[in-house]
Parts: structure tokens; C-alpha cells; sequence
């Protein structure tokens, strides 16, 4: 291969699985403001499951494109404006398209140099699901020690685990949900008090059984759907519903305002960027993460290890709902 060129995969037009194809393309430079980075690490992110679809034109809008959001490597080029103390540093970046690939361009704004004392494939994958789950709590979880009831729903997923381990670290009682028995026996590990096994809105019941007369403080669902909206009638007084996506492919449906004043119930969306370019304090958020990860109090729930090649078949296995925590693609 030309040093000019570089093995990629791509997606040639909105659409599925069929529609990624391995090719040589242009080794990216990067523009002002930019860093390149050799790749070593991606990992499978539902928004690259959701760009190549096309439902995420804010992150791909042209085609082919180079997914792969999430992803970690070495820095080996800079663009103008940017120190050169980057260049060599081991770095990861978790909003800009194009990891899929042997190199990749990053603003600078956008990458973190990678956190010493954990190992490198939790390096490359922790940032965007362990912010998401740890800023939800920090807005919209119960208070610490109440005891109050969380509500996980994909418990079998990657942000799910997070938020498990952290709700229950905080003193909240979790219940977590699941579409098989099988993920709901690999979710166990992560310490929810209850696992409910069900798919669409047959969680309700259960979930109200185990409940009695209590509620839910936190719901926290990144299904979408038609069931969605099943999450208000589990809310406790003053109780809250995150939606932070749709990843069942189907978005939730509208929301009838007369829903929410019986019990004064909130309703948000979330958005791990906007927060954290209005709020800022990533680094205090990212230091209180890397030490639960440094000393075990928090796993992240990487399920699979998989080389590049793997990709394609990856996507599908996403789409039928047959993958559990992160996936992680060695790029080496």
C-alpha cells in the first residue's frame, strides 16, 4: 500500500450493514486546530450504528463516510495552531467521526491525553458512556444514601452497567432491565438488585410487583420506542424519565404534557456534548471516573474483543440485538 493511502471501512450511503465496505483511501492531514492520530483502539458506539443508517445527520451528513467515534491511538501529526507537545501522546477522542480507519483527524479540543493505571482498552472506550451515566446521576439522580429506586433500562448494554454500579455505589436501589436471560445473567455482575428479563412494555408489571408501593426516583432509557412512554406510569412523585436515545430504532413516540401533573414527573433528553460544553468541569468529572476505574469500584463492561475484519458482521450483530457492553476493535 501506498503511504498515501490507508485501509479504512466505509460506509458508501445511509443504510445497513451491506452498505460498509473495506477500501483504500487518502491518509488524512490534519487542518488548523487539528491533531492526526494513528489508530489502535475503537470501539462499536450505537451513534455509529445510528450515523450509518443516517438518523445522526449532526454527524454524518455526506457520503462515504468514516464512522467510528469513539477511538484511541497515537498522535503523529499536528495541524497549524496545535503544541507539538501532542505529538507521540496517547490520546482518545469520543466526538468526531472517522476511527474506522488506520489514521484519523481530531480537534484538538476534542481529544484527552489517556489516563495512566488503566489498561488501554478501557482507555479508548470509557469516556462517553462512564460521563454519560455519571453526569445523568450528578442532574437528575436520587440523593446519596435515600435509598431511592433507579430504573436501568439495556442493564446488558454499556451505559446501563455504568450507571448501575454508580447508582448503587451512591447508595440507590437498582432495577435493571433486559431482552434475554442470557443478558441478564452477564448483567448480574454489575450488582442490580433486581433484573427484570422482557422486551417492548412487558417490564411494567414486573417492575410495579418488585416496586409495591414505592416508585421509581430515575428512569433512565436509551431504547426509544413505543414503550417509552411507559416510563411515567413507574415514576414516584417528582420522579424523573432521561432519554438518551433510540437505539431499538424506533423513536419514542409523542408526549402528552397532561401526563406529567398528577405526579409533578420531569421529562429530559441528554446530551453528553452539550452538557459538557455548557457546564464544562470535565476534568473534575473525568478524575472522580479514572479513580473508581484505577481501583476496581467501577468496571467498565467491555464484553468483546474483536479485530477490524470483525466490524461489519459487528453492526448486524448490534442491529438484532444479540451484543452485550462495549465491543472493542483492535485496530493493531
Amino acid at each position: 500500500m501506498s503511504d498515501d493511502l490507508m485501509h479504512a471501512l466505509v460506509a458508501t450511503k445511509p443504510g445497513g450493514p451491506d452498505t460498509l465496505q473495506f477500501t483504500e483511501v487518502p491518509v488524512p492531514a490534519p487542518a488548523r486546530g487539528e491533531v492526526r492520530i494513528r489508530v489502535e483502539r475503537c470501539g462499536l458506539n450505537p451513534l455509529d450504528v445510528a450515523a450509518r443508517r443516517g438518523d445522526a445527520p449532526w454527524f454524518v451528513n455526506t457520503w462515504p463516510a468514516i464512522l467510528g467515534i469513539e477511538f484511541s491511538g497515537i498522535v503523529d501529526q499536528v495541524g497549524e495552531d496545535v503544541d507539538e507537545s501532542w505529538l507521540g501522546q496517547s490520546v482518545t477522542s469520543t466526538t468526531t467521526m472517522g476511527g474506522n480507519a488506520a489514521f484519523a483527524v481530531a480537534p484538538v479540543s476534542g481529544i484527552y491525553r489517556s489516563p495512566e493505571g488503566i489498561d488501554a482498552d478501557t482507555a479508548a472506550v470509557y469516556r462517553g458512556a462512564c460521563h454519560t451515566a455519571f453526569r445523568i446521576l450528578e442532574m437528575y439522580g436520587p440523593p446519596s444514601g435515600s435509598g431511592a429506586w433507579v430504573l436501568v433500562h439495556s442493564a446488558a448494554g454499556t451505559i446501563g452497567p455504568i450507571l448501575t454500579q454508580l447508582a448503587k455505589a451512591s447508595g440507590a436501589r437498582v432495577i435493571g432491565l433486559t431482552s434475554t436471560q442470557e443478558k441478564s445473567d452477564w448483567a448480574a455482575q454489575f450488582g442490580a438488585d433486581h433484573l427484570v428479563v422482557a422486551t417492548g412494555d412487558d417490564w411494567v408489571d414486573p417492575v410495579r410487583k418488585i416496586l409495591g408501593d414505592e416508585g421509581i426516583a430515575l428512569a433512565v432509557d436509551g431504547n426509544g420506542g413505543k414503550a417509552a412512554v411507559r416510563n411515567l406510569d413507574v415514576l414516584a412523585p417528582f420522579g424523573t424519565a432521561v432519554f438518551i436515545g433510540a437505539s431499538s430504532g424506533e423513536q419514542a413516540p409523542a408526549l402528552a404534557p397532561r401526563l406529567l401533573i398528577p405526579k409533578a414527573l420531569r421529562v429530559a433528553g441528554f446530551s453528553l456534548p452539550l452538557v459538557e460544553a455548557l457546564q464544562g468541569d470535565t476534568a473534575r468529572v473525568d478524575a472522580l471516573i479514572v479513580d473508581r476505574l484505577r481501583s476496581g469500584d467501577l468496571k467498565m463492561p467491555i464484553a468483546r474483543r474483536a479485530d477490524f475484519s470483525d466490524l461489519p458482521a459487528l453492526h448486524a450483530a448490534f442491529e438484532a440485538r444479540e451484543l452485550m457492553g462495549r465491543t472493542l476493535i483492535r485496530m493493531e
